[in-house]
């Protein structure tokens, strides 16, 4: 009889605490360079110069980036995963001689080469759909989610474990059923089939980690939904109940990102999520910001004169060259056009400015690529708007806009999670609405800006085609209507 959910793997234990924790074996797409293995490391130890190999050959660890993580990718294209808090370790274009579609055997080995895990895989599960293979109580199923969780807790223990839960509840209420008969058959036949109809669902939250220095909260909302659409409602809020990231209604699982200013050291932020399907559940996660930033103390400052209080000074109102992102399109309708409006602000020099902006998953771009050069005066702001199309599938991208100054060659990058959704109307009229509150914040925002500029200079310096073709419509209509009127006017 062929396994319903389990997949048929072998195991064998290990005394190394590190494991094989996630593979991606057959990506949509090339496999060259998008395959990935993730290990779970939790006394994060350094895996440099460790192997990683099937039944042809092994690779040697090179490590691209070390974090403090209980998750390591080891992956085949060394600029993957930009975004992911886990380690980074780069196996060659290949892991191995390639992850087979049909099945493979994979290997680990520590620096003494004595096999620390290993695994062997069948195509069962996961096999070009866009999902992974996650491991769950010493076993292997196919992830919940598209493109797994790399650098996240495994999708399958959340749902699992609430399976488990629900099963247990059931079976202790149908012994409870059989021995207390004082309900009547006609009672326990109505009971049972409202318990057929009830929904299960469920939503958990994962953190990158426990605590955060000085940098962004990641996160991202894990569900378990008999529903076949739901939608999440999420904020943050302080020990206090001060809210600090307003409440946010989202239809993706995509990474959710929050950064902090506090001002105080060492701070603990609350964030919450309410699921709503056919039954509405509830999740909340505390995670620590901790700052290594200097915290002004109320001490006597000593009247400083001559030339360094002039120097001082003239430094504190020196103006500096900035970035920032106003607004872009964090839902995209499949065959249409997205945006991303950006604001430069120069410093007490002219520069040459040369901006794109594109969306991609992993190293393949899935959209054109918008592109704009102009000059920013000195002490000038100027907010450009950047548009680009994409034919892409429904699925989770990512969102670059790369920025370069003058002849500098290492343009400064932003780097924003996407989603792409299917063209329906509902969807469509969403987006529009979407564009005209963007459309409002970015005038918002220039009224606010204080900064010696000139902000007569500050606005949308750059627009598609297609935006100027549809500006001309109402004018082409209204001259015809002139000319009619005209001629009619004339043979009277």
């Amino acid at each position: 009889m062929k396994p319903a959910i389990m997949l048929f793997l072998l195991i064998i234990p290990f005394a190394s605490a590190i494991e094989i924790n996630e593979i991606m074996y057959n990506p949509p797409g090339d496999d060259a360079g998008n395959e990935w293995i993730e290990l779970f490391n939790p006394e994060n130890l350094d895996l440099a110069n460790w192997s990683i190999g099937d039944l042809s050959s092994n690779d040697t660890l090179i490590p691209v980036r070390i974090s403090n993580s209980q998750f390591a990718l080891i992956v085949e294209n060394s600029s993957a995963f930009p975004d992911s808090n886990a380690s980074i370790y780069y196996a060659g274009s290949l892991i191995g001689n390639g992850l087979g579609n049909a099945g493979d055997t994979i290997y680990l080995y520590d620096l003494n080469k004595t096999p620390a895990d290993f695994l062997a895989y069948n195509s069962t599960f996961a096999n070009g759909n866009n999902k992974t293979l996650e491991k769950f109580n010493n076993s292997w199923r196919e992830s919940a989610v598209f493109w797994g969780t790399p650098g996240f807790e495994n999708s399958v223990s959340a749902v699992f474990s609430n399976f488990t839960n629900s099963t247990n509840e059931t079976q202790t209420n149908s012994t409870v059923n059989d021995t207390n008969q004082t309900n009547s058959t006609a009672q326990n036949e109505t009971a049972n089939q409202t318990n057929s109809t009830v929904c299960v669902s469920s939503i958990q939250i994962s953190t990158t980690k426990e605590i955060y220095t000085d940098e962004a909260i990641k996160f991202r909302h894990i569900v378990n939904s008999s529903a076949g659409n739901f939608s999440i409602i999420y904020w943050i809020e302080d020990l206090f109940g001060n809210i600090m990231k307003e409440k946010y209604e989202t239809k993706t699982l995509t990474e959710k990102s929050y950064t902090p200013h506090p001002d105080e050291r060492d701070k603990i932020y609350v964030i919450k999520s309410v699921l709503i399907g056919c039954n509405e559940s509830y999740a909340e996660k505390n995670v620590i910001f901790k700052t290594e930033k200097e915290i002004a103390e109320d001490k006597p400052v000593e009247a400083k004169t001559g030339s360094s209080a002039a120097e001082e000074n003239k430094n504190k109102t020196k103006p500096k060259f900035t970035y920032e992102l106003l607004s872009y399109s964090e839902e995209i309708l499949q065959d249409s056009e997205a945006s991303a409006i950006v604001q430069i602000t120069s410093d007490d020099s002219p520069h040459e400015i040369y901006m794109q902006a594109y969306i991609y998953r992993y190293s393949k771009k899935y959209s054109d690529i918008a592109e704009y050069e102009f000059t920013v005066e000195k002490s000038e702001s100027q907010a450009v708007e950047l548009n680009f199309f994409t034919n892409a599938s429904p699925g989770d991208y990512k969102m670059k806009v790369k920025i370069t100054k003058d002849e500098l060659k290492t343009p400064y990058e932003i780097t924003k999670n996407v989603t792409v959704i299917e063209n329906d109307e509902a969807e469509e009229i969403e987006q529009n609405e979407t564009k005209q509150n963007s459309t409002i914040i970015v005038q918002q925002t220039a009224k606010n800006i204080t900064a010696p500029v000139n902000m007569a200079n500050e606005q949308i310096v750059y627009q598609s085609k297609k935006a100027q073709s549809e500006m001309l419509v109402p004018i082409i209509i209204i001259v015809i209507l002139a000319a009619l009127s005209g001629i009619l006017i004339w043979k009277r």
